[in-house]
């Protein structure tokens, strides 16, 4: 966003060594995926083997979005043809098996939901508006409304059977994304007692 935004002063307003860094690093990104839509995580210190990295994709297409009109028309391809396979074969068809999952529906009623999962459901969700298509950004819609009313009163969610502290803020960035990009109020009114739990952290 540094390298478009320009809505402010911003000294690397398209400043083309932004532009090659992003291209760099998202290329490296590239390589950390396969064929399968699968991604090797690796942090600062620990290696976690192949995932699905919702998080990672879901800035990734967002970056795509950004730069698109300033890309080779091969890296544009190339990555597309990552995130779809990504996206269609792992994250969206996860969350789609959640919503008929009589397991999900159960576990939600007792307030039992990943902040990961959150973040699945905002990806499919990106992912339909960018594709344009409207039946998997309405299949995110009705899984993100279950797991707004599964929020506990005090406004969190259980991952493990425990409650969540540490990791509130993680699922508060899904919804806070989530809401921003659907204008969902369901969604709105359940960030807003996440953000009341955590500030009486």
């Amino acid at each position: 966003e540094l390298f478009t935004n320009n809505r402010f002063p911003n000294p690397y307003y398209m400043d083309p060594k932004v532009l090659e860094q992003a291209i760099k690093c998202w290329e490296y990104f590239y390589t950390l995926t396969d064929s399968d839509g699968k991604t090797r995580l690796v942090t600062y210190d620990n290696y976690w083997g192949l995932c699905v990295d919702e998080w990672g994709v879901f800035h990734w297409m967002n970056t795509l979005e950004l730069l698109k009109d300033y890309l080779d028309p091969k890296i544009i391809d190339k990555w597309n043809d990552r995130i779809d396979t990504i996206m269609l074969k792992n994250v969206v068809p996860g969350v789609k098996r959640q919503l008929y999952s009589n397991r999900f529906r159960y576990d939600v009623a007792q307030h039992e939901v990943s902040n990961h999962f959150c973040w699945h459901v905002t990806a499919a969700y990106r992912y339909g508006q960018l594709r344009q298509d409207r039946s998997i950004m309405d299949i995110a819609d009705e899984v993100m409304n279950l797991i707004a009313d599964g929020q506990t009163i005090s406004g969190t969610w259980y991952e493990g059977k425990t409650l969540v502290s540490k990791y509130a803020t993680v699922t508060i960035g899904a919804l806070s994304k989530y809401y921003f990009l659907s204008g969902n109020k369901k969604i709105l009114h359940a960030l807003q007692k996440s953000l009341s739990y955590i500030s009486k952290l």
